[in-house]
């Protein structure tokens, strides 16, 4: 019979020397020996998040960017990229696999939305809104969004396992369960793992891609440079940070070959020569390794484009890659050394055709897009971002439990890193922290979302500090079940307004719009809801000023519309008095209004009484 040891007690080298399956790394309850009562354990937990996720599928109207994602993935897999270039199109095709085995019929390309949609890239929306809602009788919106969101839902239960993988090899099957049972019920990724956008895939990818490059630094052989070169290629097709990403871990990388000190002299049993020789080769095997990954990633990005250039077979459609790249050179809001690198890279790529237009076009637009996008932080809005803007959104929109287990999770870090598994930690946990240090001081603070690929290394470190208390006696293991049961009673309690969950530190949904709007509040989520309020109250018709991208008569929300299509500016004639006002919190809180439309918002809903609110993230006013 094994006995369990404290990994404190033992020697320093065999503390560093220990594996996985080891008594002193397994960390043990009785009951947890069973394999049968593990593997149970994984299921139902892995379908505990299916389910919570499945219902807030069904149940979500579309979000923001779900329209134009959705759309373009139908158009990505009959090979043309014209809708949506600013995000690449594995995530978007993935999506667009559930409405093609509902046999949802292609957008039309009678749609004069869809002929002009390489001239305006933020088309996608316009042509999202024709094909999905203004036909009806042809398209179930409904179904067909969800179909979509079922094949995210599956990208989310990988991101599970690859979770539990990680934990359960380095800590053993407790650390492995713990990290399971964090990301099955973690509000943040149960509000993003079942929209068809590619945040989730991105740090499921991201996670990957950290492990990848551990497993290349021990041992880098042309086969294991050719599969991280192909994980780049699809990082660089599930979304453009994947660059900064890649980036991150190939510092890490260079890291690690200079710690292994090449240049260093021989010992007196070797030949200068031969070791000279040895050093010239073991060098060049890295240098022509790193060209291998690189050319392989670019072999990559041009089959998610079908080895095509243009983006679309249709010779009249051309992304105005020139232009887009010119303006970010003569922009004085651009100016920059981003526009400078982005912008002369984007047009040489593009005159010799080095990358798929799509793909040049996106990268540029985006890097635009992101520099000047208005930030909404604590009641104010700016159009520079706040440095305390995702910080902030760590310690708001994460649980307590959570938070206080990566607390703990910093005690056991000292041992762990004196283990066979710090090059891991370095890998996964090094670039997550790059990853936020970068946001925060960037100049795109929109929501958390945005940081999701470091979520899994937080993740991790809570499953070990959980691991380190359930170590050291019965009431620090209470202690950490009930931290365990807290967390998942955050997901629970909230469902299904997961994108608007707030912890108590912050004061619950109910007052996250005095935190944030946009993505880590209202993205438009609760248009469903409010029809289902306006019917359980017998109200037939609403003023509605809604942030979002749905139809809202198709979920029975019907009235003036006071946005004129989202986000442009609120049109406060058409309030129809007296009756009930429902406004979403980005629009009452003014992200897209200038300060004399927030000011009149302000003075508009002062003589409106307030009667309640739809999941944190629509607010509902009688206006007489």
């Amino acid at each position: 019979m094994h006995q369990s040891w404290p990994v404190s007690t033992l020697p320093t080298h065999q503390q560093g020397s220990c594996t996985i399956g080891e008594p002193s790394q397994r960390a043990q309850l009785p009951w947890f020996r069973s394999p049968s009562v593990h593997a149970l354990l994984v299921v139902a937990l892995l379908g505990s998040h299916v389910c919570l996720s499945a219902l807030a599928a069904w149940g979500d109207a579309a979000t923001y960017d779900e329209t134009a994602h959705l759309t373009a993935g139908r158009t990505h897999l009959s090979g043309d990229f014209r809708l949506n270039p600013e995000h690449p199109p594995l995530v978007k095709a993935l999506a667009g696999i559930g409405p093609a085995l509902l046999a949802v019929p292609d957008v039309p390309e009678t749609l004069p939305t869809w002929q002009r949609a390489h001239l305006f890239p933020d088309a996608g929306i316009l042509v999202g809104y024709a094909y999905l809602y203004a036909r009806p009788e042809e398209v179930d919106a409904t179904r067909t969004l969800f179909s979509g969101r079922v094949v995210m839902i599956f990208l989310s239960v990988l991101l599970g396992l690859a979770l539990y993988w990680t934990a359960r090899r380095m800590a053993g099957p407790l650390a492995g369960l713990v990290a399971l049972v964090l990301w099955a019920f973690e509000p943040t990724g149960l509000a993003h793992g079942h929209l068809v956008t590619n945040d989730v895939a991105m740090a499921l990818i991201g996670l990957v891609l950290a492990l990848a490059a551990v497993w290349l630094a021990r041992m880098p052989t042309w086969p294991r440079h050719v599969g991280f070169g192909l994980l780049m290629g699809v990082g660089l097709l599930t979304k453009f940070t994947a660059i900064l990403w890649i980036a991150l871990i190939w510092a890490g990388l260079v890291v690690q070959f200079l710690a292994q000190r090449p240049w260093a002299k021989p010992t007196s049993s070797t030949s200068s020569v031969t070791a000279d020789s040895s050093r010239r080769l073991w060098l060049w095997q890295r240098v022509v390794g790193t060209a291998l990954a690189l050319l392989v990633a670019w072999g990559v990005i041009w089959a998610g484009y079908g080895f095509r250039f243009a983006a679309s077979d249709d010779p009249a459609v051309q992304l105005p890659v020139s232009a887009i790249a010119t303006h970010a050179l003569n922009s004085k809001r651009l100016a920059g050394l981003q526009s400078v690198i982005i912008g002369n890279s984007a047009l040489f790529a593009h005159e010799n055709r080095l990358l798929p237009e799509a793909f040049i076009f996106g990268i540029c637009y985006a890097s635009n897009k992101s520099r000047l996008r208005r930030t909404y932080l604590l009641g104010h809005v700016s159009d520079r971002a706040d440095w305390r803007f995702f910080p902030l959104s760590i310690l708001t929109k994460l649980p307590l439990a959570l938070l206080l287990l990566m607390g703990v999770g910093l005690f056991a870090l000292p041992h762990a890193l004196q283990t066979r598994w710090r090059l891991t930690i370095v890998a996964v946990g090094g670039s997550a922290l790059a990853l936020v240090v970068l946001a925060t001081v960037g100049r795109l603070a929109i929501g958390i979302r945005h940081i999701l690929p470091a979520l899994p290394a937080l993740l991790l470190l809570a499953a070990a500090g959980t691991v380190w208390l359930v170590r050291r006696g019965r009431r620090f293991a209470a202690l950490a079940a009930a931290l365990l049961l807290w967390h998942g009673a955050a997901a629970v309690t909230n469902h299904p307004h997961h994108i608007a969950y707030f912890n108590e530190l912050a004061g619950g949904p109910a007052e996250g719009g005095d935190w944030f709007v946009d993505s880590n509040l209202d993205w438009g989520q609760e248009l469903g809801r409010l029809g289902q309020w306006m019917r359980a109250n017998d109200v037939k018709w609403v003023n509605l000023a809604y942030f979002g991208t749905d139809e809202p008569r198709r979920h029975g929300v019907v009235g003036p519309r006071l946005d004129v299509g989202s986000p442009y500016p609120l049109q406060f004639d058409r309030l129809r008095r007296p009756g009930v006002l429902a406004i979403s919190e980005t629009a009452r809180r003014g992200l897209e209004l200038d300060d004399a439309g927030r000011r009149r918002v302000a003075t508009w809903l002062a003589g409106a009484e307030e009667i309640g609110h739809i999941g944190g993230a629509i607010r509902l006013y009688v206006v007489r």
